[in-house]
């Protein structure tokens, strides 16, 4: 039995975590002895999950400087000795932990540090590293054939790159689509839905936007906002004073949630995948999402793709999907897009990507 170090960087609740998990169940699960490291930048160790080997960090009085700090000089110093068979390594910025070992795989989500959205200088210069340092590990996993190819670009053998397309904790729901038209058709009420971290690329303001614009309106358009939110953002929305918005800042149970919304809207300026729109999806809930590459490879046809830039168009739509008919056609195939992320093709995706390590 091969044993597998994973070593996590990332906090709860972030979806980084959440696919780590998923990540060490399958491979727990089929044949494979894991162990977990959490890697941990503050000194609150409630701010990090449970259980494995917690490997402290130095805390400096900016979290930023801190990340940095550690996985350059601290964390690798702290696992250079590991005895695992292989290192999978959930945040490519803890690459210098493949210093000192061979059989090392890396996640890489997205490249958002090279883009214009990135954070400042620390952030940029952090990601120049790891970057550069992908050409010393073993095998990489992405999960689009959008970022393959960005992988790819660096000069980096697609033979050593691995797509595995994530899936949803959720179970398939397609009584749900039922629910929703009756929500449209007998009272009147359409829920809409946007699930996202207060970033800018996130674009939470075209959001608010939207519901600025139906706020008043006959038809009850109720937008539903999942966001812990910066000061900024709540002066913000008291401005504007739609009377239409719900915010969340916290929510135990996402599924619930989903459950009350009829369609997702995604206007997010990037994305390395999207979890959201699957979790979506899995419901047979309706998705407009930004038209952007990592949509159309999720989205594709099955749902609305449509340009932040045409604001009206996003209101033309979002219209349209309360007719019942129009509602039916989008939410069957969204979830008839959600299939070909199921668990099983997870399972077999992640299996391939770390088959013949040795």
């Amino acid at each position: 039995m091969q044993s597998v170090a994973i070593i996590n960087g990332s906090k709860k609740y972030d979806g980084t975590l959440i696919a780590t998990n998923e990540y060490s169940k399958v491979l727990g699960d089929n044949g494979f002895e894991t162990h977990w490291y959490q890697c941990a930048d503050t000194p609150n160790a409630e701010d990090y999950v449970e259980g494995g080997v917690m490997i402290k960090g130095f805390s400096m009085p900016s979290e930023t400087l801190s990340v940095g700090l550690n996985r350059l000089f601290v964390f690798h110093r702290k696992l250079q000795n590991l005895k695992e068979d292989i290192i999978f390594l959930a945040d490519p910025t803890l690459i210098k932990i493949s210093d000192r070992n061979r059989n090392v795989v890396v996640k890489v989500h997205d490249f958002l540090p090279l883009t214009k959205y990135r954070p400042k200088y620390t952030g940029y210069l952090m990601s120049k590293f790891w970057i550069s340092r992908l050409t010393n590990v073993r095998r990489i996993i992405v999960t689009t054939e959008h970022m393959k190819g960005l992988v790819g670009s660096l000069g980096i053998d697609p033979e050593r790159i691995f797509v595995v397309p994530e899936p949803t904790d959720f179970r398939p729901d397609p009584g749900h689509i039922e629910r929703s038209l009756e929500r449209i058709s007998t009272k009147g009420e359409i829920n809409l839905l946007y699930i996202a971290t207060d970033k800018p690329y996130k674009n939470l303001d075209f959001f608010i936007r939207l519901s600025r614009m139906f706020s008043g309106t006959n038809y009850r358009f109720r937008f539903h906002l999942v966001s812990k939110l910066k000061h900024v953002t709540r002066k913000r929305i008291s401005e504007m004073r739609p009377d239409n918005l719900f915010v969340y800042e916290r929510v135990e149970d996402l599924g619930k949630i989903l459950d009350q919304s009829d369609v997702l809207l995604y206007p997010s300026l990037f994305e390395g995948f999207g979890r959201p729109l699957l979790e979506a999806m899995r419901f047979g809930i309706p998705v407009i999402a930004n038209d952007i590459q990592p949509f159309r490879e999720i989205v594709g046809d099955l749902g609305i793709r449509e340009n932040v830039n045409n604001f009206q168009k996003w209101v033309d739509h979002i219209v349209n999907l309360t007719d019942p008919e129009t509602y039916r056609r989008y939410a069957e195939l969204s979830y008839r897009g959600s299939i070909k992320y199921s668990n099983e093709n997870f399972r077999d995706s992640l299996l391939n990507a770390f088959d013949g390590i040795s």
